[in-house]
């Protein structure tokens, strides 16, 4: 008895050490992104709200100065945004922080009403259709950031005056583009669903994570179901998998496939509801 728990100790330290290997890299941002996602839904649904200085200075995440030191490319971003737009202070200074952490960078300003023969010649080369987006090339491939997507406003008040900003979302999406225009390869991550678990394809209030999904797309990664009553295994090419929130005990199959998965290095976050 002794000698058994002895080599249970040893097996879980070694799992231990493998899981701190393992967490390195493309991987560790991408459970990172998934972290963050995750805790700006949370913050969503409990109706968080918080001001942002139209003089804010954009301190840039360890994430995106990771992302960017990591370059080999350059990266041309186009601000093709009017003058007086109502992020035009945010944006400057978003701006500033990127091309001072990296000189892989090379930012253009254009403002489509003052210079509409430059603004022409973007309309030309790229797909842009409409005025105040961030237009992110490199080496043939280009992402577009909507002037709408980057931040989030309070509804007008009863006189129709603006509502306050409530948050800025310049860097998220800035680092998504410039992400998915540098690196060719698109990272996986499959969410197990049944028996309870949230579903990424279920809009149901507190249950479903169809806005997790698509802030997690947002990052340039590619978010798939993972339904074990039809596969007999986790897919090969996902990078991580996500079991979020299973209500019900798993039948011994599914427990030998995340256990396999996981031998062979894969990676996983298990999130769990208390009381369950």
């Amino acid at each position: 008895m002794a000698r058994a728990q002895s080599t249970r100790r040893t097996i879980r330290r070694g799992r231990a050490r493998r899981l701190g290997d393992v967490l390195h890299g493309g991987v560790a941002l991408l459970l990172a992104v998934l972290v963050t996602a995750m805790l700006h839904v949370l913050a969503a649904r409990h109706a968080q709200r918080w001001d942002v200085s139209r003089a804010r200075l954009f301190a840039l995440s360890g994430q995106t100065r990771a992302l960017l030191a990591g370059l080999d490319r350059e990266v041309d971003i186009y601000a093709f945004f009017e003058s007086g737009h109502e992020l035009a202070s945010e944006l400057d200074a978003l701006l500033r922080e990127y091309a001072r952490a990296s000189r892989r960078l090379r930012l253009v300003r254009i403002d489509p009403l003052r210079d509409p023969g430059r603004a022409e010649e973007i309309v030309r080369r790229f797909p842009v259709t409409e005025r105040n987006v961030l237009v992110v090339h490199a080496q043939g491939r280009t992402r577009l950031v909507r002037g709408t997507d980057l931040a989030t406003f309070e509804p007008p008040d009863a006189t129709g005056r603006p509502g306050r900003m409530e948050a800025f979302h310049g860097e998220r999406l800035l680092s998504s583009a410039i992400l998915s225009v540098t690196r060719p390869d698109r990272p996986a991550v499959v969410f197990l669903e049944g028996l309870g678990a949230r579903s990424i394809e279920s809009t149901e209030p507190g249950q479903g994570l169809t806005t997790l999904a698509r802030m997690v797309r947002q990052e340039n990664v590619d978010v798939r179901p993972l339904d074990f009553a039809r596969a007999r295994a986790v897919p090969e090419d996902a990078d991580a998998l996500v079991v979020a929130g299973p209500r019900f005990r798993f039948p011994q199959p599914w427990i030998d496939r995340l256990d396999a998965w996981l031998e062979r290095g894969g990676r996983a976050i298990f999130l769990l509801d208390s009381g369950v």
